[in-house]
């Protein structure tokens, strides 16, 4: 098994240049995944330049330019996608358990497959099979792809609706692609935690220790300091670094 895992990253505010320093704690840890962050850079002399686990994209950097980064980075990483079995796209306020996220992938399709956090699917239905909902999309924290799929995307390029997230969610739903959901713990601005996904969940499982069901962690709330030193203890009860 091998996951190629494209970080979104910005340098433009203190709190996402140390998430990326906390993300680089980790995130070569395990020989089956290969991190690269990737960030625009509008005054590069070449469309993109790959230096120091990062990819650079000629492409002014704000959130206006989100799906067109994605975009370019999967079309970088297009001749070496015959070594991977998937492609992870994640963010940096986002939490990983490899181990368990490998786990996960075990079981998937290795073609036509998209796992994510479905969003957009009303929270009271108990069908989630997302085609039958006209909003759905794979959750821009992190989501899972089969190579087959980035291809399609890289060719067919899908038009922008709103971000990178709802823009690849509407063409999954054109393509009759279904998500394959996991569950997610999100970090609330209380402080407590909300699980997106508790069907996946047995009682005794209500915790937050990662599992093959439970491998990313959502850290984003208006404290990003608070955010910042939860990862940090994830990243020391989970890797021990």
């Amino acid at each position: 098994m091998k996951i190629l895992c494209l970080i979104l990253a910005s340098d433009t505010s203190p709190e996402y240049i140390r998430f990326q320093g906390l993300w680089r704690k980790f995130m070569h840890l395990r020989r089956e995944v290969d991190c690269y962050f990737y960030k625009g850079h509008p005054d590069l002399t070449q469309p993109t330049f790959l230096e120091d686990k990062t990819l650079w994209i000629k492409v002014n950097e704000n959130l206006g330019t989100v799906y067109e980064k994605t975009l370019r980075a999967f079309e970088h990483f297009l001749p070496e996608l015959h070594k991977y079995d998937y492609v992870y796209r994640s963010n940096l306020s986002t939490f990983v358990s490899f181990q368990h996220m490998l786990e996960f992938c075990a079981d998937l399709p290795r073609t036509n497959c998209c796992a994510a956090v479905a969003g957009g699917i009303p929270r009271e239905t108990e069908d989630r099979f997302s085609l039958k909902h006209g909003l759905s999309f794979p959750g821009g924290n992190g989501f899972i792809l089969s190579p087959d799929l980035v291809r399609r995307i890289v060719d067919e390029k899908p038009p922008l609706i709103e971000q990178d997230d709802v823009t690849i969610g509407a063409a999954l739903r054109n393509w009759s692609i279904p998500i394959v959901e996991f569950a997610r713990p999100d970090y609330r601005d209380e402080g407590s935690w909300y699980i997106n996904n508790p069907q996946f969940l047995k009682p005794n499982e209500w915790n937050l220790r990662p599992k093959k069901m439970m491998f990313t962690y959502r850290l984003k709330s208006f404290d990003r300091m608070r955010d910042a030193m939860t990862m940090e203890d994830f990243i020391r009860n989970v890797y021990g670094v």
